[in-house]
């Protein structure tokens, strides 16, 4: 198992929200920021494009979208303790780009394909 937010789960991470975006054939570079980790603030893109998501670390340069999270927060998220449209409403992920993505990610996070792929992602580290 590996430590949730960590450098290294960030080196390879599965991202629900972009897993279920692919899902229902969205297509955009989703950024996204989860600060208090480990070890600090991880980032990464998340490339979604013809039904897959591919991995990119590093800076959220060229995101179409970004959401940035606590870790606190986003482990929430993971566990399902938390609805991330309702984490967005609440003011408690921060957001920018254009809304019209930013709502159709958001729209995706409410299907059969997002409780899949969290739970592939929460399988596979330790929370």
């Amino acid at each position: 198992m590996i430590a949730f937010a960590s450098a290294a789960w960030a080196s390879d991470p599965t991202d629900p929200v972009a897993e279920a975006f692919a899902a229902a054939g969205g297509a955009g570079r989703i950024g996204r920021t989860i600060t208090g980790g480990p070890d600090g603030e991880v980032r990464w893109i998340a490339v979604v494009e013809g039904g897959a998501v591919t991995y990119e670390p590093g800076p959220l340069e060229g995101a179409d979208v970004t959401f940035t999270d606590t870790a606190k927060g986003a482990l929430a998220q993971l566990r399902g303790e938390v609805d991330p449209n309702a984490s967005f409403m609440r003011g408690q992920t921060k957001v920018s780009g254009p809304t019209s993505l930013l709502l159709d990610v958001l729209a995706a996070a409410r299907g059969e394909a997002f409780t899949a792929a969290r739970e592939r992602a929460l399988a596979r580290v330790d929370a």
